[in-house]
């Protein structure tokens, strides 16, 4: 009597780069598995500070001492944007003569990060943001 040993199935692998929700089809014999497709949410990586964006739009209309708002959304590496917070980011106003001003940035939990700043005085500001002591461009 022979045995013939079973030879080992490697566990399925998925590499995803893309967040959001993705349909996962499994067949087996060319013939969709019960249940196949399934729904499977992906995601945003780990927060990369040079993919991160900072939306200073309203700072063009900035006056002297006016709280104006700033927003910071995060991105992973593969330039996902983050739908969970927990990033702590680290921002700064910097106005002409170097005074530099610490900003708070909320963390709503969803990738968004607002903060008001107030210059204190008339002429060209400098925001600087950062994650891990790097850059937000």
């Amino acid at each position: 009597m022979t045995t013939a040993a079973a030879t080992p199935i490697a566990p399925p692998k998925l590499t995803a780069t893309v967040a959001g929700e993705h349909a996962l089809h499994v067949t087996l014999g060319g013939q969709p598995i019960l249940g196949s497709p399934f729904a499977v949410l992906v995601h945003a990586a780990r927060t990369f500070a040079a993919a991160c964006a900072i939306d200073v739009s309203a700072l063009a209309a900035a006056r002297v001492g006016e709280k104006t708002p700033v927003v910071v959304r995060a991105r992973d590496a593969e330039g996902n944007w983050a739908l969970r917070g927990g990033d702590e980011f680290r921002a700064v106003l910097a106005d002409a003569s170097g005074d530099e001003v610490e900003v708070a940035l909320d963390d709503h939990g969803d990738g968004y990060y607002h903060g008001l700043v107030a210059p204190r005085l008339m002429g060209e500001h400098t925001l600087y943001v950062s994650l891990d002591d790097v850059d937000v461009q």
